[in-house]
């Protein structure tokens, strides 16, 4: 298990999952797959699931690093890399898995826990392997 501290920067989720890929901090290609994958993805992401965004104003909107990310980006991670992603709540200790768990024995992805919540405007997350 390894422990990060992640700055609240309204990158903190797209850090965490570019670390948590490739050991490195990249919001701006994790924000670039989000914004790809809905748009080559829109009868899937329609205005509903886009929090009342077209894909096209939704896809704009990610890239810009004001907009924060959440559970539908970890969704759509999940999907891209193929892994089983844990997001657990500081305060609750609430779990929440984005990502097949029988896809992930099927292929033996990797799974990243990644807590959400905020400890001195910083963003905590653990790898699991």
């Amino acid at each position: 298990m390894l422990r990060r501290i992640i700055d609240a920067d309204n990158n903190c989720l797209f850090n965490a999952i570019s670390y948590a890929i490739e050991r490195s901090f990249n919001p701006e290609q994790y924000r670039q797959i989000i914004s790809s994958h809905v748009m080559a993805n829109t009868h899937t992401f329609t205005a509903p699931i886009l929090e009342g965004k077209e894909p096209s104003v939704y896809s704009e909107w990610i890239l810009k690093n004001t907009s924060w990310g959440g559970a539908l980006e970890l969704h759509i991670f999940s999907q891209y890399f193929a892994l089983q992603i844990a997001a657990v709540s500081i305060q609750t200790l609430n779990v929440h898995i984005f990502g097949i768990v029988k896809l992930c024995v099927l292929y033996n992805c990797r799974k990243v826990c990644i807590p959400i919540g905020f400890i001195s405007f910083m963003m905590e997350f653990i790898m699991m392997f």
